[in-house]
């Protein structure tokens, strides 16, 4: 899979999960409508608002990296020049794998165990959480593809001989 494809896709998949928060917006102001304008308020909306949001964020991660949308302390990093900055990426990468490792591992665990059970969220409109909690690992499989896109991205800019 060449890196260009590896782009497209997690820009692709976060354009769709970005309909999420269009999807929340929506439950929002439906909310509003019926709360203020109809004295009618819901049992569900803000449960949904959270699970639906809640998904967009950890979804939306793979992308924003994608894009080098993450908060940096640039206040020395910005002034190296681009191979010094692929050097500092390369010896950081460890902690991200570390990180996305112990996020998909426990995120496979928890998705899979919820499914299994049908667990729901106990409240009185009680859905699923399982949908929730699935959304986690799959988002950490987008974000260690892409940190692997950009891992091999840094290393040939390291690796580069200049004339």
């Amino acid at each position: 899979m060449t890196l260009s494809i590896v782009d497209r896709v997690i820009d692709w998949t976060g354009k769709v999960f970005s309909f999420l928060a269009i999807f929340a917006m929506g439950v929002i102001c439906y909310e509003v409508v019926s709360r203020y304008g109809f004295n009618a308020p819901t049992i569900w909306a803000h449960e949904a608002t959270v699970y639906l949001c809640g998904a967009y964020y950890v979804l939306g991660g793979s992308y924003t990296l994608c894009h080098k949308a993450h908060i940096r302390v640039d206040v020395f990093y910005v002034h190296f020049p681009a191979r010094v900055k692929a050097l500092i990426d390369l010896v950081t990468f460890p902690l991200f794998f570390s990180f996305i490792g112990v996020i998909l591992w426990t995120g496979i665990e928890y998705g899979f165990e919820s499914l299994m059970i049908g667990e729901t969220s106990g409240t009185a409109w009680s859905p699923p959480v399982y949908y929730v909690k699935l959304s986690i690992p799959l988002a950490a499989c987008l974000f260690l593809i892409q940190g692997i896109a950009q891992f091999v991205r840094d290393f040939i800019v390291v690796a580069a001989r200049k004339s």
